[in-house]
């Protein structure tokens, strides 16, 4: 992948209470709130099947221990997370083991790729963030592992180009205003039996909390432009997408337009509720529609984005669900991240 020069365009405009906040980039709308909450669909905390333990202690791949650092520290290259990706289907079940590296970039990489910078605009106030000079990130894939069936002798592997700034920005910051910000999901005001209230007041935002805010796109559309370099991600996404009908495309001119809609439940968890309990936590969903039509439901846990975590901005825990087909989803969890051996640190088992 190459890094795109400049991500401009999120043009974020708070409309309240409907639609708190938007955005807007390449024809994509992102709307935050709008409609009562779903129930807490965390990711799942699945264990790893036996043939996956063998594979990953044959070579050498840690199942567990999160490594802490403070909050600003750099990446490193050696700094790496182990991600378990679970696809469920009904009754089966395959499983992936995905092994993510910082590394630096070969000379011929950095003359290909200029520093990325993002431009968005909250509340009418401009933020411009800088992704710093990009690191690359080595990509290990082993799977599908499938009961009662063979196991892969053989990983895919990837490589592609990350700012790292754009990681460090992190979602759990701007969970935490959002919270704090944000009506209880549901309460709109207005109750079945009386009138709709007048709206609310928009929020009043400081500067850091704007840019705190607006910093959780670039930092989401980079792990998302990693995740898609990522082999069989791709396609376990495609399975679990609903694609838009034929009449839409008609409708839309043969495009497939995205709009993404999250902050229908965004909410601090209890410590007990995941397995990092002594971390600050936020869950945070995510709809995908395509031309109007639900398409993805996407739910993450997030933390902070400190090493060796800044490989996937801080996102500790992802379940993508069809809207529409309940048994299919695919559910991925962080079981391990370690800091590079030249690097201390602390970790927790």
């Amino acid at each position: 992948m190459s890094l795109t020069p400049r991500l401009v365009g999120l043009a974020c405009l708070l409309a309240w209470p409907l639609s708190p906040l938007r955005a807007e980039e390449s024809g994509a709308a992102v709307g935050i709130g709008g409609k009562p909450a779903d129930p807490l669909n965390l990711p799942a905390l699945l264990p790893p099947q036996a043939d996956l333990v063998a594979y990953a202690a044959a070579h050498g791949l840690p199942l567990s221990g999160i490594d802490e650092t403070p909050r600003g520290t750099a990446g490193a290259p050696g700094d790496s997370v182990t991600a378990l990706i679970t696809l469920r289907e009904g009754q089966a079940l395959r499983q992936w083991l995905v092994r993510l590296e910082l590394a630096p970039p070969t000379d011929k990489e950095r003359k290909a790729n200029s520093v990325p910078e993002s431009a968005v605009t909250v509340n009418g106030h401009d933020y411009h963030f800088s992704g710093g000079d990009p690191l690359a990130l080595d990509i290990r894939v082993a799977g599908p592992f499938v009961p009662g069936k063979k196991p892969p002798t053989e990983e895919k592997t990837a490589r592609t180009l990350v700012p790292p700034n754009f990681l460090a920005l992190g979602l759990d910051e701007a969970c935490g205003v959002l919270v704090a910000v944000l009506p209880p999901p549901g309460k709109t005001g207005a109750t079945p039996s009386s009138p709709a209230a007048a709206p609310a007041s928009p929020p009043v935002l400081s500067a850091r909390q704007e840019r705190v805010v607006g910093g959780m796109f670039p930092a989401l559309i980079t792990f998302f432009n990693a995740a898609q370099t990522t082999p069989g991600i791709r396609e376990i996404m495609w399975n679990v997408l609903e694609l838009p009908s034929a009449w839409s495309l008609v409708k839309h001119g043969g495009k497939i337009v995205p709009n993404f809609t999250f902050g229908n439940n965004i909410s601090a968890l209890a410590p007990a509720a995941w397995a990092m309990p002594d971390r600050r936590l936020f869950y945070l969903a995510l709809d995908l529609a395509l031309n109007e039509q639900p398409a993805l439901r996407v739910s993450f846990v997030v933390t902070s984005p400190a090493p060796p975590l800044l490989n996937t901005a801080g996102i500790v825990g992802l379940v993508a669900q069809s809207p529409t087909k309940k048994d299919k989803r695919m559910d991925l969890q962080i079981i391990a991240a370690h800091r590079t051996a030249a690097t201390p640190a602390q970790t927790n088992p």
